[in-house]
């Protein structure tokens, strides 16, 4: 609820839109100008041009040769879009021919931005919000060609100071975050193609952190949020169009636009400090290592993200507990889809992790006062992967939408990789493999009719029962029913306690351990 309460306030509620434009102004102002050329002149149109690229309206003052120098002063760049707007000022830009086929470009220590977010789809109101950005003493080289750009960036520390306040009232909501990055370098290259332009860059950090704080007047509700981590790394590469290309997202994934990007960091820190209520709620952690990807092109789209050596302790005034902490090894999910229409199969996979998720013996005393269940680590993970071929895109509306209730596409395979659950001393496994035949749909009502076995391994679940009887939460009778349908559905594998099962679908049936069951 806290979590929930701290990003409702305007720190997270930003459009897509907002997400993206803010990143892409970021890029542009941080490097002192994201196009690089071997003259001057060529950095600068080649920068206006990609501004323009990602719908920006760039003005300047003045613009005037300086020696070897081309001082841009009075730099204005504004976006709108989907009801919210953006907009920032740099004083001055330097374009300084280096005589040796390359330009430096650097850019007045700090300058200003200001953002308004749409409103939300829930009811929240827009959120103002000004930003300060510092950052002495960076410089970007930049070499190339007006076509194909490259540059490296350095910068000792850069800094973003944010406040913001609810646009229809500044007094019931205030925010203010700070940002900070210290070592940081990276590369960045640029290449004008047919379809847009291919970008492709790297960027490291020696250390990252943010620290917010959002107060609402209207329920006294005050938060301090503070994160921080190592070795924050970031890689991205893609062909991106213009803004006018992307309003279509099908006719720009066709044309060519496709990213990927990849960020990893290493050991950092969390802490979040909420007062609601007069109730004080305190929660802090460590984290060992991150990491997080994206990609999205006609062919298909995949999310990744997870996270290692993970400790977590809460602290709150409203639940009388002394010791709410819990730590885990590793939690990971990710996913990939195929996006366009195919006369093909196309692979998909699933995984969802969570291996030895631990929690303090306070917490077990609330579950297991008499200390009856084993307390080791937890673990989920479900691996699995397919094949499916699409009928229609999905990335394009109109044909979904013509298609009513209609899947999209027919599933050829699906393959469990690898089940294993694990708790309180039991253990289930499971692998299989599956094809389908879409030409019946009517042996499992709507279902393409499989062929193919889960094979199951069960271990330690009689003696957790019989543990769950004696800690009375599982009535004897009800025990004595589900080991009675354990034995239905299971036979006594190798090893104590052991339970194997194997779930067949062929020639449209299906049994499990040889007895036939029904489809319907």
């Amino acid at each position: 609820m806290l979590r929930a309460k701290f990003f409702s306030k305007g720190t997270i509620e930003m459009k897509p839109w907002m997400m993206a434009g803010s990143t892409a102004l970021a890029l542009l102002y941080a490097t002192g100008a994201v196009q690089a050329a071997v003259t001057p002149e060529d950095v600068w149109a080649n920068w206006k041009t990609m501004a323009v690229g990602f719908g920006e309206t760039i003005t300047a003052t003045s613009e005037a040769r300086d020696g070897n120098v081309l001082v841009v002063k009075g730099l204005t760049i504004a976006m709108e879009q989907d009801g919210g707007k953006a907009s920032g000022t740099i004083d001055e830009l330097r374009f300084a021919d280096k005589g040796d086929g390359t330009v430096e470009v650097t850019m007045s220590d700090t300058f200003a931005m200001t953002m308004t977010t749409p409103a939300s789809t829930d009811g929240q109101p827009p959120v103002n919000m000004a930003l300060t950005m510092s950052a002495p003493g960076m410089s970007t080289i930049a070499s190339g060609t007006p076509d194909a750009i490259s540059y490296a960036l350095t910068a000792p520390d850069i800094k973003v100071h944010a406040e913001g306040a609810d646009a229809a009232d500044a007094t019931k909501t205030a925010i203010k975050m700070d940002m900070g990055l210290t070592g940081t370098s990276g590369t960045y290259a640029s290449a004008k193609v047919d379809a847009g332009q291919k970008l492709d860059y790297q960027f490291a950090s020696k250390s990252a952190e943010i620290a917010a704080n959002v107060q609402d007047s209207t329920d006294g509700t005050d938060v301090d949020f503070k994160f921080s981590v190592a070795d924050f790394a970031a890689t991205s590469s893609g062909m991106f169009l213009g803004a006018e290309a992307m309003k279509d997202m099908a006719a720009a994934m066709k044309a060519g636009f496709a990213f990927t990007s990849n960020v990893t960091y290493g050991a950092g820190s969390y802490e979040v400090n909420a007062k609601q209520a007069d109730a004080p709620t305190k929660v802090s952690g460590t984290i060992g290592s991150g990491d997080f990807s994206v990609a999205l092109a006609q062919n298909g789209f995949q999310f990744g993200t997870g996270s290692k050596d993970v400790t977590i302790i809460v602290d709150s005034a409203a639940i009388p507990i002394p010791d709410m902490s819990g730590s885990y090894g590793e939690v990971a999910f990710s996913f990939a889809m195929p996006l366009a229409k195919s006369d093909t199969p196309s692979d998909f996979s699933l995984l969802t992790k969570l291996v030895d998720l631990k929690i303090s013996d306070a917490l077990w005393g609330m579950i297991d006062a008499g200390n009856v269940l084993p307390h080791d680590p937890a673990t989920l993970i479900i691996d699995a992967k397919g094949t499916a071929t699409l009928t229609s895109d999905l990335t394009d509306q109109a044909a979904m939408d013509a298609m009513g209730g209609t899947p999209p596409g027919q599933l050829n395979t699906f393959d469990v990789n690898q089940l294993i659950l694990k708790v309180a001393g039991a253990e289930l496994k499971g692998q299989g493999t599956f094809t389908f035949d879409n030409t019946d749909m009517a042996t499992i009502d709507g279902v393409p009719m499989p062929t193919g076995t889960l094979d199951l391994v069960a271990t330690g679940v009689n003696g957790l029962i019989d543990k769950l009887v004696t800690m009375g939460l599982l009535p004897q009778d009800e025990a004595m029913q589900g080991k009675m349908m354990m034995g239905m559905f299971a036979k006594p594998g190798e090893g104590p306690d052991t339970l194997i099962s194997a779930i067949e679908f062929k020639d449209k049936k299906m049994t499990i351990n040889g007895m036939e069951m029904p489809l319907q």
